[in-house]
């Protein structure tokens, strides 16, 4: 008996050294990559930002109903956010534009054509998280003030609130939209809404 649980011990402490040299090595030093996904209203087309807010993301695109390889596509630089629109394969992109800190930009691509330039929505101050309500209006979350004001640029971003797009004039959405800008909005057919937990 004490021969089998000495084998027994032994074989568990061998398969523990193993895990334990199998394990992913996570550097303290190095942040973990950044990913973002996004799929069309009919289901098709998949797209996969990797590394956003950086220099060189990376845009991936795969037809889900073809047999096609992946294709990879550059991202403008410091991509934030990504986002299929309510019909088609219109791409919501905000990124960061030359300016001062802070600037940045919505965009619409045609995902399906990526030989096609972008079209640009909207330029503000701190533009993420896009979301098409309705044809031709869409939500982001943007800072009220000038990009080079010390409230958008500060860790707190205390200007940030949504704000609604239509034909590149910004509408703030204060009065209506949750205190905290990390809630997404609930797009129906009569507009959208948030819940909230309190």
């Amino acid at each position: 008996m004490r021969k089998v649980n000495g084998r027994l011990a032994l074989l568990l402490f061998c398969i523990s050294l193993l895990l334990l040299a199998c394990q992913p090595n996570y550097s303290a030093t190095k942040a973990a990559r950044q990913i973002e996904t996004t799929l069309s209203s009919d289901g098709k087309l998949l797209a996969v930002l990797l590394d956003r807010r950086e220099e060189s993301p990376s845009l991936l695109i795969k037809w889900l109903d073809r047999d096609e390889p992946w294709l990879s596509v550059p991202a403008p630089k410091y991509t934030s956010s990504i986002r299929f629109g309510l019909s088609g394969y219109g791409l919501l992109l905000t990124h960061a534009q030359p300016g001062p800190p802070g600037a940045s930009q919505l965009s619409r691509w045609d995902a399906s054509r990526p030989d096609q330039p972008s079209e640009i929505l909207y330029q503000g101050s701190q533009v993420k998280s896009p979301v098409e309500v309705s044809p031709g209006k869409y939500l982001v979350t943007a800072c009220k003030y000038a990009a080079d004001d010390d409230r958008c640029t500060g860790r707190a971003f205390i200007g940030v609130v949504w704000t609604l797009i239509r034909n590149g004039e910004a509408l703030p959405m204060e009065e209506t939209s949750p205190r905290s800008f990390h809630y997404q909005p609930n797009v129906t057919e009569g507009g959208f809404y948030w819940m909230t937990g309190g």
